[in-house]
C-alpha cells in the first residue's frame, strides 16, 4: 500500500513534469513563431532599403552625368567668353545688313509720315 502510494506520487510528479514540458514546448512555438514573423518583416524592411538605396544611387549617376554636361557646357560659355568677339561678318552677311538696313530706314519714313497724317486728323478732328 505504501508502495503504491509511492508510485501514485511518482506517476502524479511525472504527469505535472510533463505538462509543464508540453506547455514550456507550446511557449517556445509561440515564441519562435513569434520571432519567424520578426525575421520575415525585418527581411521585407532590408529589401525595401535596398531597392531605395539603388535608386538613390541611380539617381546620384545620373545628377553626377547631368553635373559634368553642365560643367562641361559650362568651361564651352567661359572659352566663348575668353575669346575676341568677332564683327567681321562675310560679304553675304554684309550684303543682307544693307539691304534690311535700307528696308529698315524706308519703313520709319513710313511710319513717320503715318504719324504725321495722323496727327493731322487728329489736330482737324479737335478743331471740329
Amino acid at each position: 500500500s505504501h508502495k503504491i502510494q509511492e508510485l501514485r506520487q511518482q506517476e502524479s510528479k511525472f504527469v505535472g513534469d510533463l505538462q509543464k514540458a508540453k506547455n514550456d514546448s507550446d511557449t517556445m512555438h509561440q515564441a519562435s513563431a513569434t520571432d519567424n514573423r520578426k525575421i520575415e518583416m525585418e527581411h521585407d524592411r532590408m529589401h525595401a532599403d535596398q531597392e531605395d538605396l539603388k535608386a538613390k544611387e541611380g539617381q546620384l549617376r545620373k545628377n553626377a552625368a547631368d553635373l559634368a554636361e553642365l560643367e562641361h557646357k559650362l568651361m564651352a560659355f567661359k572659352d566663348q567668353l575668353a575669346s575676341p568677339f568677332s564683327d567681321s561678318l562675310t560679304p553675304q552677311q554684309e550684303a543682307q545688313l544693307s539691304d534690311l538696313t535700307g528696308k529698315h530706314t524706308a519703313l520709319q519714313k513710313q511710319r513717320q509720315a503715318q504719324l504725321a497724317k495722323t496727327n493731322e486728323l487728329e489736330r482737324q478732328m479737335t478743331a471740329m
